[in-house]
């Protein structure tokens, strides 16, 4: 009864306080004054601002415009502050535009401006104040700054046309009443990089559908999303571990949702007045359900309550008028006063052996207090429950003690560094089974099956190299069979950031990262239709290995392990595998076989695994790609239109195409260098029926010439030039009226080394 008169007298209070009143119990104030000018403020034109260095911070706007765009600089100051209500009660402004320049918007600073409908916030902004867009009841959207990791208390408060909210990957906490009273915001994600949910942080948000809590938010705060009427779906990640009081207090459409598994308590009110929802799903590891957590859930059918809860607070399922069935597990010892009041439609409840304190009007009461007729108690015999029962004048049926065997073959089937896997035997009559597992000073539940048929199970985020205890019992309706015990070592944690990569063409470098727990590591590889070991450490801080001798452009596989040597025992973490392929072969025999004045001609030996070859040239200031042949057996390529005297760098490397890509071996490098220049003009002329003269222009690139004879078949030199600036020879002792083919070339001597040029050749004849 006396929930039933706070509830009504807090709808009362709400009622009176109006839109204006926080779920916190506060009237708002409606800022309306205008603020005093501070003692030496400057003034620039509608704006009253204070300076500090070579920064301004604007502290008033005395304007009347509707559209403002707020100055980045003033009198050579950086305008880099909006300061405390500098334009608070600026009831002309339609359009903002802030400035990139602005890095801090202080608090109230543009609260009760209710014409703003568009405000445009730099991402330079770090600070954004408490209330600082309060009650800007026309603003349809907002840009949340991605320099801000907080949104500040009741930052947007009451802003009732905001439609739309992003909030972006860089907030980290929303304030108590961040956003409460904004009823047009239909839709709603919070991001997991946002840990907490303040304290109203939603609430009144009357036109709410939809909220998604991300994974990695860890905390809802208290009426976070309180009176938020039309709400009908809540998606919660299991990363949340806490849900504050009235969190979703009066949510009345909402129908269905589904806590995180990390939960550790229904808090106080968490669901008060959700009129609308049919189930609820508590997960295991829940272990009180607080105080008024279910008041007037009237739509609320079934209940079923996890094995780890211990406590049913007074209220908690209050006035949940068409609840028929509540199950109450084994384990539960204190369940309080008025916990199932009003519950009408539940005609019996089972309390298990567990239990030693029922609170009054527990259960079979309504909200007046009176007795619902034909209520029954099923109970055991000198139980609490029993006592209730005769207590309270309710049919008492007293249940039988049912005993089940121990539970035999349990063991460890499968162990790994981070799970293990168990098994047991059927138990004859049994309904299932419960695995317990020992961490945190407590034994904790991780396994329950309703299927006797069920007769393994895995237990997983376990640490490595540990040694863990493990219970299992069997159970058939509330009975409970004696535990049996099992000791599990898990492996040893295996090795982390393996990887592998091809180094050469006949080897493979693995590396991995150390595991401190570990004596060494254990390198195999496969090969021979079999895993065999190539290396073993002796230590754990030797983290790479060299495969060598390996064939060019072969995949393999390799595994390593860790082991540690521990009182004459050695322990082993499982394997991790990787594949990596040997580079292909670098191109073999490169050189120069040609050069001209303006060619290179480049060779190379054939690579009997590459698809083809690629050449590089380097001009410009890096290396471009001027040749890619489509085969393996070409081998050569002449590089042209070069210049003259002038030293070039090539490289070369094989590729081989596999599925849509190319597989490139390292390049190789070759330089070559273009012949010196030639004479410009070479002539020959008769001077009589026995010789000729020849004459060419000089060059002064060279240190001298080579003039040859075409005789007998071949070419022969029949003059060398000491100096360039001989540039005339006659040729003498020849016979009359017969052609002759001479050609000439420059060389350049520089120390020991002696440079040609291309030849130049001409034809001449002696006189009749």
């Amino acid at each position: 009864m006396k929930y039933r008169k706070l509830a009504s007298g807090f709808v009362a209070a709400a009622m009176a306080v109006g839109v204006f009143a926080t779920p916190f119990g506060e009237a708002l104030p409606v800022i309306r004054e205008s603020v005093a000018v501070n003692a030496g403020a400057e003034v620039y034109g509608d704006f009253e601002y204070s300076v500090s260095g070579d920064t301004a911070e604007i502290t008033k706007y005395k304007g009347s415009a509707s559209t403002l765009v707020i100055p980045s600089e003033i009198d050579g100051k950086t305008v880099t502050g909006i300061g405390r209500m500098a334009f608070a009660s600026c009831t002309t402004l339609t359009d903002v535009t802030i400035p990139d320049s602005v890095t801090s918007i202080g608090d109230w600073a543009f609260s009760d401006c209710d014409a703003i409908v568009n405000v445009k916030i730099p991402d330079t902004v770090t600070y954004l104040g408490e209330y600082a867009f309060r009650s800007c009841s026309s603003l349809k959207s907002v840009h949340i700054p991605k320099g801000i990791k907080t949104i500040e208390m009741r930052a947007f408060l009451s802003c009732s046309s905001l439609e739309s909210l992003t909030i972006p990957e860089n907030i980290t906490s929303i304030g108590l009443g961040a956003f409460s009273l904004c009823k047009k915001l239909t839709d709603v994600t919070i991001p997991g990089n946002v840990k907490t949910v303040g304290e109203g942080a939603f609430s009144n948000c009357t036109e709410l559908l939809n909220v998604t809590i991300s994974d990695g938010v860890t905390s809802i705060g208290k009426s976070a999303f309180a009176s938020c009427y039309l709400l009908k779906s809540i998606t919660i990640a299991d990363s949340v571990t806490s849900i504050g009081d009235d969190a979703f207090y009066w949510c009345s459409n909402l129908t269905s949702v589904k806590l995180p598994k990390n939960l550790g308590k229904i808090n106080s009110y968490t669901f008060r007045f959700c009129k609308g929802l049919t189930d609820i799903s508590i997960p295991n590891g829940v272990t009180s359900i607080d105080r008024c957590s279910f008041m007037g859930c009237e739509a609320l059918t079934k209940v079923i309550i996890p094995k780890s809860v211990t406590v049913i607070d007074e209220s908690a399922f209050y006035g949940c008028k068409t609840l028929t069935d509540v199950t109450i597990p084994e384990g539960v010892t204190t369940i309080g006063e008025d916990a199932f009041c009003g519950c009408t439609a539940l005609l019996s409840v089972k309390i298990p052996k567990s239990v030693t304190a029922i609170g009054s009007h527990a259960f079979g009461y309504n909200e007046s207090y009176t007795k619902t007729a034909g209520f029954k108690v099923y109970c055991y015999k000198n139980s609490a429950g029993e006592k209730y029962a005769n207590d309270n004048g309710f049919i008492c049926e007293t249940v039988s003690v049912t005993t089940i065997d121990a539970v035999t073959g349990f063991d460890a089937d499968k162990v790994t560094s981070g799970s293990a896997t168990l098994k047991w035997d059927k138990v004859s009559g049994a309904d299932g089974y419960a695995v317990e597992l020992y961490t945190g000073g407590k034994w904790n539940e991780v396994f329950r099956t309703s299927d006797s048929s069920v007769t393994s199970c895995t237990v997983g985020s376990l640490k490595g190299n540990s040694t863990y205890s493990l219970r299992i019992r069997a159970f058939a309706g509330t009975a409970y069979s004696d535990y049996t015990r099992l000791a599990v070592k898990t492996k040893l944690a295996g090795v982390t950031g393996l990887k592998a990569q091809g180094v050469t063409a006949t080897a493979v470098k693995l590396d991995w990262a150390r595991n401190a727990g570990a004596t060494g590591y254990i390198i195999e590889q496969y090969k021979g239709g079999k895993w065999t070991q190539i290396a073993v450490t002796k230590n754990n801080y030797t983290l790479t290995f060299t495969v060598k001798g390996l064939a060019e452009c072969t995949p393999y596989s390799f595994r390593v392990k860790a082991y540690k040597n521990d009182g004459g025992k050695t322990n082993y973490s499982d394997y991790v595998t990787v594949k990596a392929s040997t580079l292909l072969g670098t191109v073999k025999n490169a050189k120069v076989t040609l050069v001209t004045g303006s060619w290179i001609t480049l060779e190379w030996a054939k690579n009997d695994k590459a698809t083809g070859y690629s050449i590089e040239q380097y001009k410009g200031g890096k290396w471009t790609v001027i040749a890619t042949t489509k085969n393996n057996t070409t081998l050569k390529f002449t590089v042209k239109g070069l210049k003259n005297d002038t030293t070039y760098s090539f490289r070369i490397r094989t590729y081989k195409t596999a599925g849509a890509s190319n597989v490139y071996s390292d390049y190789v490098r070759i330089a070559g260098k273009t012949r010196i220049p030639n004479v410009a003009t070479f002539t020959g002329s008769a001077v009589s029926a026995s010789a000729v003269k020849l004459d060419w222009s000089k060059n002064d690139k060279a240190t001298g010439y080579v003039i040859e004879r075409y005789k007998g078949g071949k070419w022969t030199a029949i003059t060398t030039t000491k100096n360039n600036t001989t540039l005339t020879f006659t040729v003498k002792g020849l016979a009359k009226g017969t052609n002759y083919s001479f050609r000439i070339k420059s060389f350049r001597k520089t120390g020991s080394t002696t440079e040609f040029s291309e030849y130049a050749s001409v034809k001449v004849k002696t006189a009749e």
